[in-house]
């Protein structure tokens, strides 16, 4: 089991995967706090009970592949922790059908750039614009590679409200969403912890502000691309699947994803 609904963490696995250190050795694996409150009972509901349409617990990915289990089932190994948390939300949000959830992850990992396209595509198939998604991460997942980023951006653009774990939201966790019975969650030695937020919060910052510069012609405005800087919050035109547009061919891009060139002229961000 990957997925423990209505249990706290160990704090000691607590300690270890949440500290934000710039050299995040030994730590190969995500863990997710997750919690499901409906919209309408925001602010009124407890955050530790199971009570109601409330949805509490922790996540991690899953690297073993038990006995029987073919590769291709959900259970196959390399299964991020977002997958299989999303699997149980989506459960758990067609037992509540027409209810809005506000979604938050407090999360030892940003999301790559896969698990955003993942996370994006829930909220447009199952939330279906019902709910509010909020991710808040220690460490930023292999900040240099430009499809994280713009994975990142892309969530940013569609809604989804992202930010750097700071000393507030880590002291919540370790109170409200761990299991402190053996320990003090926040003992004298985590103080490092809250000096390395700001040098995180930079790093997001610049992943936000970025501005991209592709090869080629700027698809948007026609323009040679040394003439056009694409601001990372630009809203580009979206192409439904059923659109009746004939597609000429897909154009890859880096930053910006597949880009659709249709019989018109015109190019659109594939929704993923």
């Amino acid at each position: 089991m990957s997925v423990f609904l209505y249990k706290k963490l160990p704090l000691n696995t607590f300690l270890f995967e949440f500290n934000n250190l710039e050299k995040a050795y030994g730590r190969n694996s995500c863990y997710i706090f997750f919690k499901l409150k409906p919209i309408h009972a925001v602010g009124a509901t407890s955050t530790t009970g199971t009570t109601g349409s409330e949805l509490w617990g922790y996540a991690t990915n899953k690297w073993e592949v038990a006995d029987g289990i073919p590769r291709e089932s959900p259970e196959k190994r390399g299964m991020h922790t977002e997958e299989l948390l999303l699997d149980e939300m989506t459960r758990h949000v067609r037992e509540h059908s027409g209810v809005g959830f506000c979604v938050e992850w407090f999360t030892s990992w940003s999301p790559c750039h896969r698990c955003s396209g993942l996370l994006l595509r829930w909220l447009r198939d199952i939330g279906g614009g019902r709910h509010r998604l909020r991710v808040w991460f220690s460490r930023i997942y292999y900040g240099d590679d430009g499809a994280v980023r713009a994975g990142l951006r892309r969530l940013r653009r569609a809604g989804v409200q992202l930010g750097v774990m700071d000393g507030r939201l880590h002291d919540y966790c370790a109170h409200v969403l761990v299991d402190a019975a053996w320990g003090d969650p926040t003992p004298p030695w985590l103080v490092p912890w809250h000096i390395n937020v700001p040098r995180v919060q930079r790093a997001f910052d610049e992943i936000m502000d970025e501005k991209v510069r592709e090869p080629g012609w700027c698809w948007w405005c026609w323009r040679p691309w040394w003439l056009a800087d694409v601001p990372s919050n630009a809203s580009f035109p979206q192409l439904p699947v059923n659109d009746e547009a004939i597609v000429d061919r897909v154009e890859k891009f880096p930053y910006l994803g597949s880009l659709l060139m249709t019989s018109s002229g015109l190019a659109a961000e594939v929704s993923i």
